[in-house]
């Protein structure tokens, strides 16, 4: 996301390489190695890819499940402003009953209220949930669509294989309330 933001902003003249960006990542999960993991690939991501004085980031771990943070989530925004882009990726897990999804729902539409006039909300999920996320769009009221990725591996034996997996997606922009 970062890449294809930057790129067309080059392209459209609206960024140079002598202006800051600012970027906040809050990363929510429950398992401490997996927030680890992002930070540390985040990080390294700027590092490689860009002149790392270009960015201000902010990197903040979240330990507690959405939605159950968004006491957290309200007091980190009102810190930092209202978001462009917020991703929830591979954070829905199947739920029990209907009182869980409601507050899920409730969880989803409160943070719409986070973004920007101009901003955007993407929904990510494996293609184990499609009944889950379908559930979601419907609730919500926004569409969703099967996404396919393909990846190169590059094992250290040096044979390039291609993974290919299946998602589903919901990008939308959050209504003004």
């Amino acid at each position: 996301m970062v890449r294809f933001l930057v790129e067309y902003l080059q392209l459209t003249g609206k960024w140079s390489r002598s202006i800051r960006i600012k970027f906040d990542y809050i990363l929510n999960d429950t398992s401490s190695i997996c927030l680890g993991t992002g930070q540390s690939m985040l990080r390294n991501y700027f590092v490689r890819r860009f002149n790392k004085a270009l960015f201000l980031n902010n990197i903040i771990r979240i330990h507690k499940p959405f939605p159950e943070n968004m006491n957290q989530i309200k007091r980190l925004r009102s810190n930092s402003g209202v978001y462009d882009i917020i991703i929830f990726s591979y954070v829905l897990s199947p739920l029990m009953d209907d009182k869980n999804f409601k507050g899920l729902i409730k969880g989803f539409l409160d943070v719409e209220s986070f973004c920007d006039n101009k901003g955007r909300i993407l929904i990510i999920q494996d293609k184990y949930q499609k009944p889950l996320i379908q559930k979601i769009s419907r609730a919500i009221g926004i569409s969703n669509k099967k996404e396919e990725s393909h990846q190169y591996i590059f094992p250290q034996r040096n044979d390039n294989e291609t993974y290919n997996y299946s998602y589903y997606s919901c990008l939308y922009t959050p209504k003004i309330r």
